[in-house]
């Protein structure tokens, strides 16, 4: 987040919101099995868990 990102939401009334898990799906390396072991790990009750949708950024697979 950015100065003007935190600004901006100051504006608008809004609460900027982080992501609490990472589930690391874009690599080529990503599973689903390894995407549920590293969110598990990170996440507590009322978290936000940050996932991707794939795009051609993405490791092939991904």
């Amino acid at each position: 987040m950015s100065t003007a990102a935190h600004l901006a939401a100051h504006r608008l009334r809004l609460t900027p919101v982080l992501r609490t898990s990472w589930g690391e799906d874009w690599t080529a390396r990503a599973t689903p099995a390894s995407v549920r072991h590293i969110v598990r790990s990170d996440l507590d009750g009322g978290g936000t868990i940050l996932l991707h949708d794939s795009d051609r950024t993405s490791a092939p697979g991904a």
